[in-house]
């Protein structure tokens, strides 16, 4: 245990949101973040490296201790427990060692989750951690363990819930919706400035939805899979749903559960779609001509469909549409809730093969929305909010 400086200055820049969904990198410069890690120790970990960095997730987790020490009791009406386990870093490049729910370092390659018996948390310090802040920053970071803090928060719930033993347990992906719930409160009161150690504000927000973006699920996956965790457009669905309604609105999240994953059944094809970009292209125009009943005289740049084109012909014909809004005067959030709103009168809807109509389109056109030039955390909820409610 080592006692780490007392301020630490990181800047942000140059990180990258960088969607799973194939390849695809973003970087964009983040504004400074200041973590005042004072009396912070390093956690207790198996081979651990780079204290600095393990002090900094001690002083995320001193914040979501005082967050959920203000927000839990008055939802379980009983005292707030802090987690009675260890945060421990495993090495999982380690020969040997285990932790808590781990019984050898390479258990744990690339993960971090709440240990139920141990009531703690457990993190992969070798792999993830430098991944998360390659390609998510702070915010990636502090994303990252609010969910897994979100999962002890869920333990004490129904421990303190009467009548909850008697209620079917939650799917796994109710449990992981629900988290994700929890991340998007505490970082709405973190990004707010009320975080006594993670001195942050709204422009962090673009970075910490980084991993629920990059650990989304592939489409293919079934929403009672025990793994599942939801498509990106389901898990920011989730993490919304905590940033605009508090702690409160998590506790019964998914009574029942709302989901894009599982909803447009069937595999993409193997070939593309469309033969060519203009065919691509035309039966995009079609479709925002017969959902917006406007002709589009407009196309993307070249730049724009290269660099959608890794992610898919719909994430494409996606960047039709926000052009198509961005030409008749809306701003990026609004182009974004535009493209968001046809996107969800497609899928669901089309056919196997048509625009719509393959199990990843939804978040297709997300990595589209990602991939704009200076796309914020505003476009992206424009997005979602077009895609949930059809209307902006």
């Amino acid at each position: 245990m080592v006692p780490a400086a007392a301020v630490l200055l990181i800047a942000l820049a140059a990180l990258a949101l960088a969607p799973r969904m194939d390849s695809g990198v973003v970087g964009r410069a983040q504004a400074a973040a200041y973590i005042d890690m004072t009396g912070i120790d390093t956690p207790a970990g198996v081979g651990a490296v780079d204290g600095r960095t393990e002090a900094l997730i001690g002083a995320i987790m001193a914040d979501l201790t005082r967050f959920w020490s203000e927000e839990l009791p008055p939802i379980t009406r009983t005292p707030f427990t802090p987690l009675r386990g260890s945060i421990v870093a495993v090495d999982s490049s380690a020969v040997s060692g285990s932790a808590p729910c781990v019984a050898a370092p390479a258990d744990i390659v690339g993960n971090a989750y709440y240990c139920p018996s141990d009531d703690g948390i457990v993190y992969d310090a070798t792999t993830l951690i430098p991944v998360l802040l390659h390609r998510s920053g702070i915010g990636g970071l502090i994303t990252t363990f609010a969910h897994e803090y979100g999962h002890a928060v869920q333990e004490r719930i129904a421990a303190a819930e009467p009548g909850r033993s008697t209620e079917p347990t939650p799917t796994a992906l109710v449990t992981e919706a629900r988290a994700d719930c929890d991340a998007g409160a505490f970082l709405a009161w973190a990004s707010a400035g009320h975080a006594p150690r993670l001195h942050v504000d709204s422009g962090i927000l673009i970075s910490a939805i980084g991993p629920l973006v990059d650990f989304s699920d592939p489409a293919t996956v079934q929403p009672d899979d025990p793994t599942a965790h939801g498509l990106a457009v389901d898990r920011l669905t989730w993490f919304l749903t905590g940033f605009r309604g508090g702690a409160g609105a998590c506790v019964h999240l998914g009574e029942p559960l709302q989901t894009t994953l599982g909803r447009t059944g069937g595999q993409p094809n193997a070939s593309p779609r469309y033969a060519t970009p203009s065919l691509l292209l035309a039966a995009a125009e079609r479709s925002i001509e017969a959902f917006d009943g406007h002709r589009s005289d407009t196309s993307p740049s070249s730049a724009q469909m290269n660099v959608t084109a890794p992610h898919g012909q719909f994430a494409q014909a996606t960047a039709l549409a926000l052009a198509t809004a961005a030409a008749a005067g809306d701003d990026a959030a609004g182009a974004a809730c535009f493209a968001g709103s046809w996107v969800r009168a497609l899928v669901g809807h089309a056919s196997p093969g048509e625009l719509g109509g393959w199990p990843g389109d939804a978040d297709e056109g997300l990595a589209a929305v990602l991939l704009q030039p200076g796309a914020d955390f505003a476009d992206v909820t424009g997005y979602i909010d077009g895609f949930r409610s059809g209307t902006c």
